[in-house]
């Protein structure tokens, strides 16, 4: 993660988040409405044919939408 494109404050609150340890997912990027999430596959992670589970799927968009905003609230606020 590079500062320059890591707003901290959007930090804090993913990495706050215990599914997405859990699921070891990995912030890239967050600053200026934009959010980029990592995740590694792992077995942990899929459905019974070996694709990454739609709950999977579903929680890092969620996770992603809510982040971005995020980078354009006022300090303090929380989405």
């Amino acid at each position: 993660m590079s500062d320059s494109v890591l707003d901290r404050q959007t930090a804090d609150s993913f990495y706050a988040q215990g599914m997405l340890r859990h699921f070891g997912a990995e912030l890239v990027e967050a600053a200026g409405g934009r959010c980029v999430i990592e995740l590694p596959y792992g077995d942990h992670l899929t459905q019974q044919n070996g694709l990454f589970h739609g709950g999977v799927v579903a929680g890092l968009a969620d996770a992603a939408c809510g982040h971005a905003a995020f980078t354009l609230a006022p300090e303090g606020a929380n989405v």
